[in-house]
């Protein structure tokens, strides 16, 4: 599949001056240096896996911003505690948030960091449902996880 995006020389402000009918850079005729249009071609394989970086770049940031804090902030070792947990599981969640986050920037690693990042989310859901918190975000990130560890495992050979 290719997507061609059409650059358009310019129509002097009116979107009504746009011409009835492109050409095809496949026409007869067509001469792509007189005609003042520009195709940009991007096969569907570039545009998933670009896609793909972003989306794990945005997730590995929010992973961070999530675990880094487990570190410093002492609200969090209250807020453990609260739930029913130790210190030192809350320092066990935010070191594996942190390297969940590197890992999912290291697309042979991605896939494993993806399935960790997602166990976490579902203790996460189980311990927010326990104690009557939304699980909402949880959720997304499970989706978002999905996606990203599923398309690096299909991808991981090349």
């Amino acid at each position: 599949m290719r997507i061609i995006i059409v650059v358009l020389p310019a129509c002097q402000g009116s979107v009504s001056k746009l011409p009835d009918h492109l050409p095809h850079s496949d026409a007869p005729g067509f001469n792509q240096k007189q005609s003042g249009y520009r195709e940009v071609l991007m096969n569907k394989a570039r545009i998933m896996n670009i896609a793909v970086w972003v989306l794990a770049g945005l997730t590995a940031a929010l992973f961070l911003l999530a675990g880094i804090p487990k570190f410093i902030e002492q609200g969090w070792v209250h807020r453990f505690a609260s739930w029913g947990y130790s210190p030192w599981f809350l320092y066990l969640i935010a070191a594996l948030e942190v390297a969940g986050a590197i890992g999912l920037l290291i697309p042979r690693l991605a896939p494993y960091a993806a399935v960790g990042l997602i166990v976490i989310m579902f203790g996460a859901m189980y311990t927010h449902i326990t104690h009557d918190q939304g699980i909402w975000w949880n959720i997304g990130y499970v989706v978002v996880l999905s996606i990203i560890g599923l398309y690096r495992w299909q991808h991981r050979a090349s």
